[in-house]
């Protein structure tokens, strides 16, 4: 593993990826995410977790202990992806730089995300 870290927060109804089926208005969508973004940022900054960017291949485990089922995932997923790349933690979140992404269920509070070096080749 490259590093992990846990964002202490929990997922709610509202990053429900059928939520923002429903036509949730662009503006709210935006700011959900700018907080989202932020608070990944700021979590990796608080524990001093990494400096510089990774600019391997990676592998991405997001784990959670909620009650959305796990296809409602997607948006929260992206959320934290996007705001590694744009706080500069990950070079990108293009196939050349992000191999695998996936979710797990898990039995603690907050949200668990897992760097691996990947090993796949596209």
């Amino acid at each position: 593993m490259l590093f992990s870290f846990k964002i202490d927060h929990n997922i709610t109804g509202e990053l429900s990826t059928n939520k923002f089926y429903a036509g949730m208005h662009w503006k709210e969508r935006k700011d959900i995410a700018d907080e989202w973004h932020s608070l990944t940022y700021y979590t990796l900054r608080q524990h001093r977790i990494i400096t510089d960017p990774v600019d391997v291949p990676v592998e991405i485990v997001i784990k959670s202990d909620d009650k959305l089922d796990a296809d409602n995932h997607f948006v929260i997923i992206k959320m934290i992806i996007d705001g590694m790349v744009e706080y500069g933690i990950l070079e990108d979140d293009t196939r050349k730089y992000v191999k695998k992404v996936s979710f797990e269920f898990y039995e603690e509070e907050g949200i668990k995300v897992e760097i691996y070096e990947s090993n796949i080749r596209v």
